[in-house]
């Protein structure tokens, strides 16, 4: 019985979100522009090639069943590392 050591990386993508853009005075009820990128800072390609990009309005930093969904953007190919797009998008903010 022989063993040996070898080295094990772990391969996945990382999504993340920067450059989020909107206007600074915004009110209830307007339709305003929103942009941001998205990147993949990890180490491998996204493993499907269609997700949701969704864009939520909170007023904590947690997402769950209070917060109220503005948009959801269809991104349709894989992304690769290294990789990013940059979405804009209209949005109507509630009342």
């Amino acid at each position: 019985l022989h063993s040996a050591a070898f080295p094990i990386e772990y391969r996945e993508p990382d999504l993340q979100v920067s450059n989020l853009t909107l206007p600074a005075n915004a009110k209830s009820g307007q339709t305003i522009p929103v942009s941001f990128t998205v990147s993949n800072v990890g180490n491998r390609a996204t493993r499907v090639g269609q997700w949701l990009d969704r864009l939520f309005i909170s007023t904590d930093a947690s997402l769950d069943s209070r917060d109220y969904e503005l948009t959801s953007i269809n991104r349709s190919s894989v992304l690769g590392v290294g990789e990013s797009y940059r979405v804009t998008v209209d949005v109507t903010l509630p009342e």
